[in-house]
Formats: C-alpha cells, structure tokens, sequence
C-alpha cells in the first residue's frame, strides 16, 4: 500500500502510523509534517518521502521544474472547485489583511503545489490520503481535491469536543451512510423490535452539560483565565521587553550596515506596525459604533460571527465563507419585524477584519450588532431561532429546540430541526416555517439522533490540545484512534464489510 500522510506531525501520533503499517504493510509513503514527523520509526520498504510542511506551504525552492509534468486545461478546469476555494483558503498565510498575499502571488502557489503534486500522484499509484484533520491549510486541501479528481480513498478526522471525534472521507457528508442507518432503525422501531437508544456516558456528559440550565460549561479553548495583579504586571514588562529588544535590533542592524537601504527597511517596518495598529483601533471603533442593546420585545434569529479565517468557514461553509452573504440572504428574507442579533467573536483579530467589514454589516437592513458583554446563552434562550455556519452554536440550539439555519456542513446537519441552506429557496422555505412556527422536533427524533452521533463518534482525541479536558489515558486515546481509521480504510480500500453498526 501506498500513503500520502498530512498532519500527523510529533511523536503523539507515531503509533498511529505505525499501526497503519503493522495492517497494511505500507510500501511507500509520502509524509507532510514537522521536522519531529521526520523522525517517525515506521520503515516502508520503498522509503518515504518527507516534506517539512512550513518550508512548503510557501512554494518549492529550488526544485528543477523541468523535470516535473506540466499543467494543463484538462486538470486545471477540473480543479475548478478547490482553486475558488484555495484563494480564500491563503489568507490564513498573511497575519493581517494589510500584509494579505496579492492574487497573482495566490495563484502561482496555488499552481505550484498543483503541479507538484500532480506529478507525484501520476508517477506513483496511491491507495489514500489520510490527514490530521478535515483540509483547511491549502496545501492539505489541494492533495484532497487532486485525489477525489483521480478516485484515490481519502480519510480524515475531526475533533469536535473533547473525548468526542468524527473519522470522514469528505466534510460535505460528515456522518457516512447516516441516512441508511437511521432509517433502519427507525424501521426496526416502528415494527416493535427492540432498540437500545442508551447514549454512552462521554454523550450522556455533553447531554448534562447542554441541558442543565443553571451551569455555565464553557469549552476549555473559549475559557479565558482572570490574571493575578502579578500575571498583569509580568505581561506588561515582557511586552515593553519585546519592544526594547525589537528596538535593539533595528537600531544595531543600522549601526551594522549604515546605509540609506537600511534605514529604509526600519522605517518601512516601523511604519507597517504603526498601520497594524491603526487598522485594529479603527476596526474597533466601527464595531462599537454599530453596538445595539438587546430588546426584550424584539424577535430575532441569532448569528454569532465566525472566528476568521478558520476552518469553521473555509472550506465548512463553502461560498458563505463570506458571512456577509448570509446575513443579507437573511435579511433580504425576513419580514421587517425580525432582526438578525450578530455578535462578534470573542477571540477575533481586528487586523484580520478591518472596518469595511463592519461598515457592510451596518448597511444590511436587519442586522443589530450585540456588544460582547451580553450573554451569549440568553441571547441563544430569547431567540427564535439561530443561524450559523458550522459553529457550536448550532449544537447548542439542538438542545434547546430552537430550529438552526445551517449556511455549511458539520456533523450535527441530520438532527431534527437543521435547515440546511444553499440557496434562495432553502432560505425562504426555512424562514416561512420558522415564522409560522411549524417547527416541531420530539424528543424521539432527538435522542435517535444522539444515538446515531455516539456510533459515529469516536472517543478520543486526535488534537493534542483537547486532551487538556479528557478523561481518557494515552494509549486508549490513540487505540481508539488507530481502531476507527484501520476498520474504516479496510472497507473502502481493500473491501472487507462493516461489522455492524
């Protein structure tokens, strides 16, 4: 078997390569990871080849591009789908949108790890691309869509909670076969066969956790820490020590070179932070000029904002990665006494939005901007119902019967009361039944559906950080990992059947 490996990147996935080895007898594979995955024990009898990602994902320096197979309209037009998405996908590599990469700098990367990888898939034959998490880095998503292209078997996990992960071939169908299944069961049920619809006891936790009315679970990467008068004092010093030593810097790079190039550069530099920080104040200040306080007699439906850019939007939510798209489809829909309560992300990067961002919000009829103090949880309770992307906001509203208008794709798409949205016709059926409050979901349905997401889900962790909140111990964490992906890739790769589910 031959492997194409993204993201599996230190020592804490090891065994997992090594038990897809142990399995499949792995030939040859080509490994995209950190210098730490370079060092994987795994020995393929025809070698591997690694590709330290961060030296990559900005182009391939000094590779003899005449010896590798040119692109042509063929590919290129077949490509189509991930090249929109790809451009977008590239502002994750910029820190601001004022240092964003220019489109013809996009779309010779883009070419690049096109051509690149197109030649390794045709001078090789590949069983699978197995990655870390679902594509979002450019470069992962590229190898994705060039294997879908060529019918080569694609794995890849997705951390949602802790203890609590999704294994899937392509995020637009995130729970496989789900509809089948469930109908089975359903059809078992109505027929009076017996059928266990108790949860495990990390879902029956998550149940707890978004049922209980009085507590305030707040997920451990949302949890920000009161600091000490010591912790404040410390962080300030160590940000006037980061300016001293920058300044240090500039000053004995000038001393050094002494030339009018030189001075230059510090000015450019110095001038750059200077509008980094200008964009962030200014964007600050047209978010808190469009603040509304939350009126008890408004009916609303609420759209907490997306952290950007993330994965959350691109490539889950497709075209509506534009989130303004959503909030002027629902506008355009709505009747003119509902509004749309918007709220920003906790921990959004201003210099990531900038203040035309807002100024287009301001300009969409329904929309009323929440100040970040206000509850999110009351304004989840009050509403009548939430729109979102993908976020966990939409997990949350399941729980509280509040029908969701899902503007991309995640796991909890199948639970009872999700409308789906991909266009105008979604929308306005979504909203006509919303308003004329036809929404109704029982407490079967739900609990069928909670059943069906324990089958699908595995209990580990395949992001390193989420173990931060696990109960699990290590070597059951990645044999649970390990077990799921090997029963998975035996199905599809080498046609052994389901178990059972």
């Amino acid at each position: 078997m031959n492997l194409i490996i993204y993201g599996l990147y230190n020592s804490y996935h090891f065994p997992m390569i090594e038990a897809l080895h142990e399995e499949f007898e792995i030939d040859y594979c080509e490994i995209i990871g950190n210098a730490e995955s370079n060092a994987t024990q795994a020995s393929f009898s025809e070698g591997y080849t690694f590709h330290d990602w961060h030296a990559i994902s900005g182009g391939y320096s000094g590779l003899d591009w005449n010896l590798i197979d040119p692109l042509d309209q063929n590919l290129i037009e077949s490509m189509r789908e991930c090249e929109v998405e790809v451009y977008r996908m590239m502002d994750r590599k910029s820190r601001n949108i004022l240092d964003a990469w220019p489109y013809e700098f996009r779309r010779k990367i883009y070419y690049e790890h096109l051509r690149y990888w197109n030649h390794v898939l045709t001078k090789r034959d590949f069983d699978a691309f197995v990655a870390l998490n679902i594509p979002h880095e450019v470069l992962d998503f590229i190898i994705f869509h060039l294997c879908k292209v060529r019918g080569i078997s694609t794995f890849f996990f997705y951390q949602f909670q802790y203890d609590m992960t999704f294994l899937m071939s392509d995020w637009r169908e995130p729970l496989p076969g789900y509809c089948e299944i469930e109908k089975k069961l359903r059809d078992k049920w109505e027929k009076g066969g017996s059928v266990e619809l108790e949860l495990s006891e990390r879902l029956s936790e998550e149940v707890h956790f978004q049922t209980d009315e009085n507590g305030q679970h707040i997920p451990f990467y949302m949890r920000k820490k009161k600091k000490t008068l010591g912790k404040r004092l410390l962080s300030g010093f160590t940000e006037f020590a980061l300016f001293l030593t920058g300044l240090y810097k500039d000053l004995r790079y000038l001393v050094k070179l002494m030339d009018i190039h030189s001075l230059r550069q510090v000015v450019r530099k110095n001038n750059f932070r200077k509008a980094v920080s200008r964009l962030e104040k200014d964007s600050l200040i047209a978010l808190q000029g469009l603040h509304y306080i939350p009126n008890k007699e408004d009916r609303y439906i609420y759209f907490p904002l997306h952290l950007q850019p993330e994965l959350s939007t691109s490539p889950l939510a497709g075209r509506f990665a534009d989130q303004n798209l959503i909030l002027e489809m629902l506008s355009y829909y709505l009747p003119e006494d509902v509004l749309i309560y918007v709220k920003e992300h906790p921990n959004q990067d201003f210099s990531r939005r900038g203040r035309d961002f807002y100024k287009r919000l301001s300009e969409i009829r329904s929309v009323r901007m929440i100040p970040k103090e206000f509850s999110s949880k009351e304004l989840l309770s009050n509403c009548i119902a939430v729109a979102t992307a993908s976020g966990t906001v939409g997990w949350e509203a399941i729980f509280k019967n509040k029908p969701v208008l899902l503007f991309g794709n995640t796991f909890y798409q199948y639970a009872p009361g999700i409308y789906q949205i991909r266009n105008s016709i979604d929308c306005k059926f979504a909203i006509a039944e919303i308003i004329s409050r036809k929404h109704t979901t029982s407490e079967f349905d739900r609990t069928v559906f909670l059943k069906l997401v324990d089958l699908f889900s595995i209990k580990g962790n395949v992001d390193i950080e989420y173990r931060i909140a696990s109960k699990l111990d290590f070597s059951r964490d990645i044999e649970a990992l390990s077990a799921a992906l090997i029963r998975v890739m035996r199905e599809k790769i080498k046609g052994v059947g389901p178990e059972g589910v």
